[in-house]
């Protein structure tokens, strides 16, 4: 977390009201005491707990995309931004009429794989799947595609 993100959360004051309902406090107790250590899964346990309690309660998700977007990781669409963030935020009948979106990384150049380029890039790596000679493996005998993909949640 930044700073900035850090800042964004203490003048809140939708967080503030939010955060005086023990309940949700006691959630977030005991996602934040959970583990750190991967599981067999391959996920933490502070990750399972955080997932187990988005599935039970689902005003609790709810809260997790509000602190996302009151947080700057993510952001509404175009047209939930008509309505003030304020009044968004404490909004709590209303579903969202449009998802939520990863709000992009300012300065992190774009990148853009033209769908027919990808198309001939998976070809070409399934033609030479089978072949030794043009691996794209190291001296080490590392892969360097696992350095260059993006995993998302």
């Amino acid at each position: 977390m930044t700073d900035g993100m850090v800042q964004l959360m203490q003048r809140s004051g939708w967080l503030r009201t939010e955060l005086q309902d023990s309940g949700l406090r006691q959630l977030l107790i005991e996602i934040a005491t959970a583990s750190n250590i991967c599981g067999p899964n391959k996920q933490t346990h502070q990750e399972q707990a955080l997932q187990k309690a988005k599935l039970d309660y689902p005003h609790f998700k709810r809260f997790i995309d509000k602190l996302l977007v009151l947080t700057t990781v993510l952001e509404r669409q175009r047209e939930d931004t008509e309505i003030h963030l304020a009044d968004w935020l404490s909004n709590e009948t209303a579903k969202d009429a449009h998802p939520l979106i990863l709000k992009p990384i300012a300065g992190r150049p774009k990148i853009r794989v033209d769908a027919k380029e990808k198309e001939e890039k998976d070809a070409d790596e399934t033609d030479d799947s089978g072949s030794d000679d043009d691996s794209d493996s190291g001296s080490d005998g590392s892969s360097s595609e696992s350095s260059n993909s993006v995993h998302t949640r």
